[in-house]
């Protein structure tokens, strides 16, 4: 399966932490230059980021570093599709690969449908004893973390219509099961994990208490989506 390691220039190390991991797998990669987003140009930055309509999706300001992660995976389902990928393995190159993962993408593999939007996480974030679960591709309805996935090329196709310019964060997937049709599923037991996961924004500007403004920018959300498709 074509692999990508999302990797910034200025973390060779990084690079050297997946390419050490996955030769022990036996698996191969294709390094994605990952973009950097405290760098991009105010031209590139307008081209890639729609930065009303994302603070009305995300009823928040996007942090340099979200905006720079989801250019990056929006990059690699472009080399997808301009390559005719069926399916790929993507991920990002802070993470730690344990376990039984090369039996896991043989079985991720085997349940692809390729005619279809699916995407199968490969990390467990918020799943209590995720290593230790039975084996199975478990469908799931919200999930947070791309550090590791697997989707097909629909979904790949999906994810750019929806986030293509940037409006939320490389793991909007609950967003994107409920208004494109994501599948969306999770490996168990999980064999990938990374570490000192946060998820916290740098601005975060609406506060949940914060509930008549956050109601009316979904509903301005809503409208925006049924009148653009996205």
């Amino acid at each position: 399966m074509k692999t990508f390691v999302i990797n910034l220039d200025r973390n060779p190390e990084r690079l050297e932490f997946m390419r050490s991991q996955l030769d022990d797998c036996g698996q191969g990669f294709e390094r994605f230059p990952a973009v950097y987003g405290k760098a991009l140009s105010v031209e590139n930055r307008r081209a890639g980021f729609s930065s009303v309509r994302s603070f009305i999706a995300s009823k928040k300001r996007l942090s340099d570093a979200e905006i720079g992660v989801a250019m990056s995976h929006i990059g690699c389902y472009r080399r997808m599709i301009e390559e005719g990928i069926p399916a790929a393995l993507i991920f990002e190159d802070d993470v730690k690969i344990f376990g039984s993962f090369s039996s896991t993408l043989k079985r991720i593999e085997s349940f692809l449908d390729l005619s279809k939007p699916q995407l199968v996480l490969l990390s467990g974030y918020g799943v209590e004893n995720a290593e230790t679960l039975p084996e199975e591709i478990r469908e799931v309805r919200s999930a947070w973390c791309a550090d590791a996935y697997v989707l097909t090329l629909p979904a790949a196709k999906l994810i750019l219509r929806a986030n293509d310019p940037v409006l939320t964060v490389a793991d909007s997937f609950k967003r994107w099961r409920k208004r494109f049709g994501l599948e969306l599923y999770r490996a168990l037991p999980v064999c990938v994990r990374q570490d000192d996961v946060t998820f916290k924004s740098e601005n975060q500007v609406l506060p949940k208490s914060n509930w008549l403004v956050r109601n009316l920018m979904w509903v301005a959300d809503w409208i925006l989506w049924q009148l653009t498709g996205r």
